[in-house]
């Protein structure tokens, strides 16, 4: 994925101030594998689809669902995935 300088800052203070459990997967494959979301409210909340969300530290239950917490990947859902 080409991403513009301006994008590229702020994703490198996003993951300079966060822990990710993963190793960052998607930040290393330049944005390629990406875990399975539905952007709700414009992308500032996004729900994960995953089959093992319950498993990761950024998942937090919501009812049925599970919403994504990782600064990160609501970033990129907000930017990139359209």
């Amino acid at each position: 994925m080409l991403i513009a300088k301006e994008h590229r800052k702020k994703i490198d203070d996003i993951v300079v101030k966060m822990h990710c459990p993963h190793d960052f997967p998607c930040h290393k494959s330049e944005f390629e594998k990406l875990s399975r979301i539905r952007m709700l409210v414009d992308g500032e909340v996004i729900e994960c689809l995953e089959d093992k969300r319950n498993l990761c530290e950024f998942g937090m239950s919501f009812g049925s669902t599970y919403l994504c917490t990782c600064p990160l990947r609501k970033y990129v859902a907000k930017y990139f995935d359209k």
